[in-house]
């Protein structure tokens, strides 16, 4: 079987693949490169990005660098010569890490689509963002033989929003985004905490973009209830933010709250290990990588009862209304008030996050492949 990928979205650019979208295309790209599962593959990307030894040389892919001259010239790609090259390539199949796909390819079609928020969430986005969102996913599900997302809440979204057929959709779970783990005390006093706040007091966790779906202000407005902890808060800038910085200034809590801006992988790995609690309280999420990541690394959870999020933590969360205050107050404070539960509830969060694993999630990818080309 022979598969051809457009990945012409995927970058290796500090600070942008780390967003849930980028560290899904990472890692499936990663995950096919560490398993030889019988498949050769035609990977389109962009030359500019930067690929390690071990993939330039990965004997069942041959990379096509292509010199993307701006948007117009990606789209060329991704809606037209895609199909025409994997044609060519004598490819089975076209699968797209982010839901553009070519018109008019007579192969098989796949693609992978987060969520549906450009139709149910719209206010989310800025007027543009939003129409050229919900023209990707609405045009992607349409042409796509099989529809891939990340969680049952997500196929459901797609299938109401969008009107896909539910048997078109496959869940395809994420793994973890970043190299996360329980750290030994040796292992964390060596990683670089330069620009990080100090570590040896109780702290609650969080990491997102600053974008008003992750409802950062709904967690700082709870916060300012817990007493004797501080919130350091991690991510990169988003978008429409404007309202947060007045919300932490108000807030009697303001003088707790850290916000570290964009952190490396080890010293998240480092917070997530140290933290006394992370805490995610986003009104919706597609899947929910920092709470399986935090999981992971044995850190005890709060976090919304919404959309995919309590299928990613069971019964090992702490949960909240994200639209009450006073729920996240106290998601918090009943967390953080019995050591003895806190870490039974970290340890069986740790063994519940074994089954997320990008290892699953590709060698599913691949056996809807195989069902899709018929092989």
């Amino acid at each position: 079987m022979r598969i051809a990928i457009s990945a012409f979205i995927f970058t290796t650019e500090p600070g942008k693949r780390f967003a849930g979208v980028g560290r899904n295309m990472a890692r499936v790209l990663e995950e096919i490169v560490r398993k030889d599962r019988g498949v050769q593959y035609d990977i389109f990307v962009n030359r500019n990005v930067e690929l390690s030894p071990e993939w330039d040389a990965c004997n069942w892919i041959h990379w096509h660098r292509i010199e993307v001259k701006g948007v117009a010239h990606r789209l060329y790609w991704e809606h037209f010569q895609v199909g025409r090259e994997a044609k060519k390539l004598g490819c089975d199949l076209v699968h797209s890490l982010f839901a553009n796909l070519p018109f008019g390819c007579k192969l098989p079609m796949t693609t992978l689509v987060h969520d549906a928020f450009p139709r149910t969430h719209p206010q989310w986005y800025t007027p543009r963002n939003r129409l050229i969102l919900d023209w990707m996913t609405a045009t992607g599900c349409r042409l796509a033989t099989k529809v891939f997302t990340v969680s049952e809440y997500s196929k459901k979204e797609l299938s109401t929003a969008y009107g896909v057929p539910a048997e078109k959709i496959t869940v395809c779970y994420n793994g973890p985004g970043n190299d996360v783990s329980q750290l030994t005390e040796e292992e964390m006093s060596v990683i670089e905490r330069e620009g990080l706040p100090p570590l040896d007091v109780p702290f609650v966790f969080t990491v997102s973009t600053l974008e008003p779906r992750k409802n950062l202000v709904g967690l700082i407005e709870a916060f300012a209830a817990v007493p004797d902890v501080k919130l350091y808060i991690a991510g990169a800038k988003g978008w429409l933010n404007s309202e947060l910085a007045g919300v932490v200034e108000a807030s009697p809590a303001r003088d707790r709250i850290v916000f570290l801006g964009y952190v490396s992988d080890q010293q998240l790995n480092l917070l997530l290990n140290k933290c006394k609690l992370f805490a995610l309280v986003s009104y919706v999420e597609g899947f929910g990588i920092p709470v399986l990541e935090a999981m992971i690394a044995g850190a005890p959870v709060v976090t919304s009862r919404t959309s995919s999020l309590p299928e990613v933590a069971g019964e090992w969360a702490y949960y909240c209304d994200p639209e009450n205050v006073n729920s996240i107050s106290e998601a918090l404070a009943n967390a953080l008030g019995n050591e003895t539960e806190l870490s039974r509830m970290a340890a069986g969060g740790k063994e519940f996050a074994t089954r997320f694993t990008w290892e699953a999630s590709v060698d599913h990818l691949h056996e809807v492949f195989r069902l899709t080309v018929g092989r």
